[in-house]
């Protein structure tokens, strides 16, 4: 059993972490959040729980390629530094891109956007109100 208060993270496997299980947790305040890049089912019902769940980052499942795995990773962090702080996460939408959360566009790596296969593209181009719509 994990320690009560920790943050899952899991880039790894896809059957690693039941989300069922992880619901659970996260009901039960055992777990302080979660940032998941791969998860089970996948992909997610889009009425999902998790996807909504105020603890949870669900990043898309990023390919490796140099250069943009830095910035998905940095994004990731910064979410669970803004989870630790109790502040509002980025949301990941598969066909829509990043948005952000509450009254201000505070992350300063580059926002992602998806083709119509879900594949993801990077834009070079800082994030700016055009490509980050206030949720």
């Amino acid at each position: 059993m994990l320690p009560k208060g920790v943050i899952v993270v899991n880039v790894g496997l896809r059957t690693l972490i039941l989300s069922d299980d992880l619901l659970e947790y996260l009901a039960k305040n055992h777990l302080f959040g979660d940032a998941l890049d791969v998860i089970d089912p996948e992909p997610l019902p889009n009425d999902h729980p998790l996807y909504s769940h105020p603890k949870c980052i669900i990043s898309p499942l990023v390919k490796s390629i140099e250069g943009e795995m830095k910035i998905a990773v940095e994004m990731l962090f910064l979410n669970i530094k803004r989870l630790e702080q109790e502040k509002e996460i980025t949301k990941t939408d598969k066909w829509e891109g990043v948005y952000y959360m509450g009254h201000e566009c505070e992350i300063f790596a580059n926002c992602l956007s998806f083709d119509e296969r879900g594949e993801v593209l990077l834009s070079l181009n800082k994030c700016s109100f055009t490509t980050c719509q206030i949720v």
